[in-house]
């Protein structure tokens, strides 16, 4: 996504407003899972004490799988 400091009327006329904010949107999502998944592999303790983290990493895949399926959605959903 190329970075601007104002829009003009082609960016306008390509949406790259809503593409700049889903690009934000789904790399948040791609980072989160991620870290996530970064701290549960450096756990040696074996005790599972994860559940609200367990619940998020579940949120954050369905809403991966959604940015996958439609990148705007999220975008979409707010706007409507």
């Amino acid at each position: 996504m190329p970075t601007t400091l104002w829009w003009d009327e082609t960016d306008i006329a390509k949406n790259r407003m809503d593409a700049l904010i889903a690009c934000g949107q789904f790399t948040v999502c791609y980072e989160l899972i991620d870290y996530i998944l970064e701290l549960k592999k450096a756990d040696t303790s074996g005790i599972d004490h994860f559940k609200e983290i367990d619940q998020l990493l579940e949120a954050l895949k369905k809403d991966w799988k959604a940015f996958n399926d439609n990148p705007l959605w999220l975008l979409e959903d707010y706007n409507s």
